[in-house]
C-alpha cells in the first residue's frame, strides 16, 4: 500500500485558514502599496495628467465640429470626452483596481456623459427660468450642468467597480463636485481671457488656444478634486480573493 502523500501547498484543498492568511497577506501587500507616500504622489501626478491631458484632446475635437457644425457639439461631447478622457483614467486606475476592465470604464465616461449632457441641458433652462439676479443665475446653471455630468458619469463609473473596491460614496460625491467646479472653472478663465460669454459655439480658428487651455484647466481641476477620493477606493474582499487565487493557482 502505498503511503499518504501530504498535500501541496497550492493545491485546491487548501484550507479555509490558509485561504483566509492567504487573503490577507494580498490585502495587507495592497494596503501597503497605497499607503506608501512615493506610490501616492505618483497616482496623483498621473491621474492629473491623464484628465487635463484628456480634456485638451477632447476639445480640440469638439472645437472643430462645433466650428463646422455649431450646436452639435453637443451632441457629440459624450463620445469623445467620455472616448478620450475614459482610457487616459482607466490605465492609471488599473494600477489600484485589479480587475478594472479599460472598454467598461470607457463605455460607463460615455454613457454618463449623454445622459450628464441630457438632463443637465434641462435642468439649466430650469436654473435660468428663475427670476434670480442675471450674473448669478449664469453661474449657477454651468455650475448645475457640470454637476448633472458628474452625477451621470459617476453613477456608471461606480457599476463599473462597484465588485472591485469600496469607498464609492466619496467617489461619485467628488465627481458631481469635480465636474461642477471644472466647468466653472473653464468658463471663468474663457471669460478672463477672452471676454466673450461662452467657449461653445466658436467663431474663428484663432481661438482653438484659448478653448485648449480653458479646458486643460477644467480637467485639472476635476482631476484634483477626484484625486482626493482616489485613497478611499480600496480593494473589497470579493477583488482581493480574486486576486489571491489568481495569484496562488496561475493559470
Amino acid at each position: 500500500m502505498n503511503p499518504k502523500q501530504p498535500d501541496r501547498p497550492d493545491s485546491p484543498g487548501r484550507s479555509d485558514d490558509e485561504s483566509h492568511v492567504s487573503e490577507s497577506t494580498v490585502s495587507a501587500r495592497l494596503s501597503e502599496s497605497l499607503s506608501d507616500p512615493a506610490a501616492s504622489r505618483q497616482l496623483f501626478g498621473s491621474w492629473l495628467r491623464a484628465n487635463t491631458l484628456g480634456f485638451a484632446i477632447a476639445s480640440t475635437a469638439l472645437f472643430f465640429i462645433s466650428l463646422l457644425l455649431p450646436f452639435r457639439d453637443l451632441l457629440a461631447a459624450g463620445f469623445f470626452v467620455g472616448g478620450i478622457v475614459g482610457p487616459l483614467q482607466a490605465l492609471v486606475l488599473r494600477r489600484q483596481i485589479l480587475k478594472l476592465k479599460v472598454w467598461q470604464w470607457s463605455l460607463a465616461c460615455i454613457l454618463g456623459g449623454y445622459l450628464g449632457t441630457f438632463f443637465g441641458l434641462i435642468a439649466m433652462l430650469y436654473v435660468v427660468g428663475i427670476d434670480w439676479p442675471l450674473p448669478f443665475i449664469d453661474w449657477a446653471s454651468i455650475g448645475v450642468f457640470g454637476a448633472f455630468i458628474g452625477i451621470c458619469v459617476g453613477w456608471g463609473q461606480v457599476l463599473v467597480i462597484d465588485r472591485y473596491v469600496r469607498g464609492l460614496r466619496r467617489w461619485w460625491a467628488a465627481n458631481v463636485i469635480g465636474r461642477s467646479l471644472g466647468w466653472l472653472s473653464a468658463q471663468l478663465l474663457w471669460l478672463l481671457l477672452t471676454q466673450r460669454a461662452v467657449m461653445f459655439p466658436v467663431e474663428s480658428l484663432d481661438s482653438l488656444p484659448v478653448v485648449v487651455i480653458c479646458s486643460a484647466a477644467g480637467g485639472l481641476v476635476y482631476g484634483a478634486v477626484t484625486a482626493r477620493a482616489l485613497p478611499y477606493l480600496v480593494p473589497a474582499p470579493a477583488a482581493i480573493a480574486d486576486h489571491s487565487a489568481t495569484t496562488n493557482h496561475p493559470a
